[in-house]
């Protein structure tokens, strides 16, 4: 934006997802910013998408969402009465509802909600998970399978298996390199590896894989979406 119009502006989900800003004010929070050492002439003045702040050679600039899942919510449309609501799956997968005002109460703490700016206004009060991050990180040790294939065989093997690990909620660090063990090791931490049923021919462990975390995900935010 500086580039074009020579405007120093944060446009308002990128500043929203810094942590940085009053939910009350929609300003940048002197008191995070000083504890998170911040300097304030650092940051620009928070905009919002579609507001023009400048010009490039006569062309009028204005910011868009600038954080992907805003954008994304905002691509719906129209929100319903009481606000819309989204899943949205990527590396993360976010399940949630607009909203005109943000929830700060107790209850949505302790269930570790977020209050994010909203592209058009508002805001996303949404819950986060991991998503296909983990079955990308699989694939690398497969030797980068077709997508298509893989949610292929994850639905045919979905029928052969018995339980599947929720591993998609699991507070974990590392393992990036060696994602297909970690997937196998939360199963079994957790008491819960594949079972394949009785008579049944065993699927090759790309199928178990990927039907654990496809089943995950889609477990997740379907609990997630009840009241």
């Amino acid at each position: 934006m500086h580039a074009l119009t020579g405007e120093a502006v944060t446009e308002r989900t990128s500043a929203g997802s810094s942590g940085l800003v009053d939910l009350a004010s929609g300003d940048w929070s002197p008191e995070l910013l000083d504890v998170a050492g911040v300097d304030p002439a650092l940051l620009g003045q928070i905009e919002s998408a579609g507001r023009v702040v400048g010009e490039w050679r006569g062309v009028p600039v204005a910011p868009v969402g600038g954080h992907d899942t805003a954008s994304a919510v905002a691509g719906m449309g129209a929100t319903a009465a009481g606000g819309s609501a989204f899943v949205s799956s990527g590396t993360w997968m976010l399940a949630g509802v607009e909203r005109d005002e943000p929830d700060t109460s107790d209850w949505a703490r302790d269930r570790n909600n977020a209050n994010e700016a909203g592209a058009l206004g508002g805001y996303r009060f949404l819950r986060n998970a991991t998503g296909f991050w983990l079955l990308e990180q699989c694939r690398r040790s497969w030797g980068d399978p077709d997508i298509a294939d893989l949610v292929a065989i994850a639905f045919r093997t979905a029928e052969m298996i018995a339980e599947v690990a929720p591993v998609a909620d699991t507070v974990l660090f590392g393992g990036a390199a060696r994602m297909e063990l970690l997937v196998r090791r939360v199963a079994e931490l957790t008491d819960r590896p594949v079972r394949v049923g009785s008579g049944r021919p065993r699927p090759r462990r790309s199928a178990t894989q990927s039907c654990r975390v496809w089943h995950s995900a889609c477990s997740q935010h379907s609990a997630r979406a009840e009241p």
